[in-house]
């Protein structure tokens, strides 16, 4: 097995395989109830978010060796450039909000709440986006072979991320991330925690909170 960066080739690949490991994660469950809505949406969703990590930062899979993705992760740099017209068409999030707008407004909303969390981390800093591993090959040190090698990037830079499986908190702390924050950014809303890799924090925002 090795790990390899992502280009634009590889992001319907690694967009479907973070729709199979994600599609059914609270965040996702909140904003889009209905399963088969759920299923068309992550993946198209996830493509995009490949695609814009290969532009604005990183993505990465680990493979076997014959190729066949294992898991994947993708950061962006932040702050990030916004996203112009051309490229929102560029990179399939034109065509995708047209389809799914009342779905990502929800899911965007929330995924903000919980991102607020964050605010005030020392720039510049890479948010992780997602680091999924094929849902048949969990728990074999996969993703924290990824983890590893995200961090290994970042040298001096904080990593940032947002969680809503809190089964994975402890993950995240073993590789070197504390919370900055925990709740759930609405009521009724899945809870979230916002983490970051230790000394990330700016030191007049350790209050921040959604």
């Amino acid at each position: 097995m090795r790990i390899r960066q992502l280009t634009d080739a590889d992001a319907v690949a690694a967009g479907s395989l973070l729709a199979r490991a994600f599609s059914a994660s609270p965040v996702f469950v909140a904003a889009v109830p209905d399963r088969d809505a759920r299923a068309r949406l992550c993946s198209p969703l996830f493509v995009f978010n490949v695609r814009h990590a290969c532009r604005y930062g990183e993505a990465w899979a680990l493979q076997d060796p014959d190729g066949i993705l294992l898991a994947v992760a993708y950061t962006v740099d932040r702050p990030e450039p916004p996203l112009t017209e051309e490229s929102a068409r560029d990179l399939g999030f034109t065509a995708l909000s047209r389809d799914w707008a009342p779905e990502l407004g929800r899911l965007g909303a929330l995924e903000a709440g919980a991102a607020s969390g964050l605010i005030g981390l020392t720039e510049p800093w890479r948010y992780l986006g997602a680091i999924g591993v094929e849902p048949r090959l969990q728990r074999r040190g996969h993703g924290r072979a990824l983890l590893a090698h995200i961090i290994e990037r970042a040298g001096e830079m904080p990593v940032g991320l947002v969680t809503d499986h809190a089964e994975n908190v402890p993950f995240y702390q073993q590789a070197g991330f504390t919370i900055l924050w925990s709740g759930a950014p609405a009521p009724g809303a899945p809870g979230f925690w916002s983490m970051a890799t230790e000394g990330a924090r700016a030191s007049d925002a350790d209050q921040v909170s959604p």
